[in-house]
């Protein structure tokens, strides 16, 4: 990526404290592509160097704490990732850890749902974060992958936690942003780190997929994940697919809760009639603006 004015040249034109809350709030390549202007070469991972063991920590389930759920529906292989509040190292107020995972192959909706019911964290699941595409609806049961497990959850505990998923805007959507949401969390150009896993599911395999390829938890898919050669898009490719499927389902989570880009659109329509009425345009020549 590369940003083609450099925020040092601006610098005074800029609030006090600008570039420390960029430094939190970006990973360390964004932050130097902002400051700097620099072209970054992003590497070989799409989480290389930032994702370590500094990230991964003790963590026991407290019951008497919320717990949040990521899935991600994916085709022969959903992951659904359980995160709760944790100490990290850098004791930022909001730092939490995935602490465990249900990782599944050639399993449908109802059975990896039916699964979850009886965790013993799933009395705390507050809020599953899931792919958009969970919400079509799937020619095979005449329901979405959301209402199934809506159903399966309600019928197996009598209750059932809310499904979020993302928003519209572009800014929610792009992968690319959705990485650099998780990178900066893992750590940011500051060094501080808000993302963690416990050490009891790193490393873990799941056997193996229909596909020939290992069924990995979210350790090995953040440690593992490539980018294709020279860009910023991860490599979803037949012989790495297989790692995708956990961080997608950590990525919606994150850009929903801490969301890199955020556009405040409030408003912008009326300014726009505004200034095109100043023009002597009418709002209907505006089309779909």
């Amino acid at each position: 990526c590369r940003i083609m004015m450099p925020t040092r040249l601006n610098l005074a034109n800029l609030p006090a404290g600008y570039l420390a809350q960029l430094a939190a709030d970006c990973s360390p390549a964004m932050y130097a592509a902002i400051t700097e202007g620099e072209l970054i070469e992003m590497g070989s991972l799409v989480y290389g160097g930032l994702y370590g063991p500094e990230n991964v920590i003790p963590h026991a389930f407290d019951p008497s704490a919320p717990v949040l759920g990521c899935w991600d529906t994916a085709y022969r292989r959903p992951y659904f990732g359980v995160l709760q509040a944790c100490d990290g190292h850098d004791k930022t107020d909001d730092d939490w850890c995935v602490f465990d995972e249900v990782v599944k192959s050639n399993v449908s909706t109802g059975a990896l749902f039916r699964e979850i019911a009886q965790a013993s964290w799933y009395p705390s699941l507050s809020t599953i974060y899931h792919d958009p595409a969970a919400r079509a609806v799937e020619e095979t049961t005449g329901r979405s992958p959301v209402a199934e497990a809506r159903r399966v959850l309600t019928e197996e505990t009598g209750r059932c936690p809310a499904f979020v998923t993302l928003p519209p805007d572009p800014e929610y959507r792009i992968k690319s942003v959705q990485q650099e949401t998780v990178r900066r969390l893992l750590r940011a150009y500051n060094g501080v780190r808000r993302l963690y896993v416990s050490e009891s599911i790193a490393g873990r395999q799941y056997g193996t997929g229909s596909d020939g390829r290992p069924v990995v938890g979210i350790d090995l898919a953040l440690k593992r994940q490539p980018l294709k050669p020279g860009t910023d898009e991860a490599d979803r490719g037949a012989a790495h697919d297989h790692l995708s499927h956990p961080v997608d389902a950590l990525e919606y989570l994150c850009q929903c809760r801490w969301p890199t880009a955020k556009i405040d659109r409030s408003g912008w329509m009326a300014a726009t009639e505004k200034q095109a009425a100043g023009s002597g345009m009418r709002p209907a020549d505006l089309g779909d603006l």
